[in-house]
């Protein structure tokens, strides 16, 4: 199994090396809007372009509309946890990055999900810092 700093490295390789805008989706509350504000500047530092929603839960009907949209990377922030096999099931051919602080739903598929929130956290203070 991949050790969590090189699993970690190699997601944002991913996201830094990507030609096409990010799909952010964020939950509609405190933890969400906090998560987006942080995510939002860490890729606007790095010249990450992104596209942004807020929804006030994931459900099925948001997937599929998110499945017509065409990016390459998913950002999934205060939610989607809960929502594993459907975004397994529906999101199937996106590569998912889920920044979530719920338990996740038991699941049997081969999601790869990479908990981010130590690299964002890493990549925040450094900026911070440097200003």
């Amino acid at each position: 199994m991949m050790e969590l700093s090189q699993a970690l490295k190699s997601a944002s390789e991913k996201i830094i090396s990507l030609e096409k805008p990010v799909k952010i989706v964020s939950h509609i509350d405190t933890d969400g809007i906090t998560s987006a504000s942080i995510l939002i500047k860490t890729l606007q530092k790095l010249n990450i372009k992104f596209s942004l929603s807020f929804v006030k839960q994931l459900t099925i009907k948001i997937l599929n509309q998110l499945k017509k949209e065409d990016y390459p990377i998913y950002i999934f922030l205060d939610l989607g946890s809960g929502n594993l096999n459907e975004i397994n099931s529906i999101l199937q051919e996106k590569q998912i990055f889920i920044f979530d602080h719920h338990l996740p739903q038991e699941t049997e598929t081969n999601l790869l999900i990479l908990i981010l929130i130590y690299l964002a956290i890493m990549v925040i203070q450094k900026s911070l810092v440097q200003e």
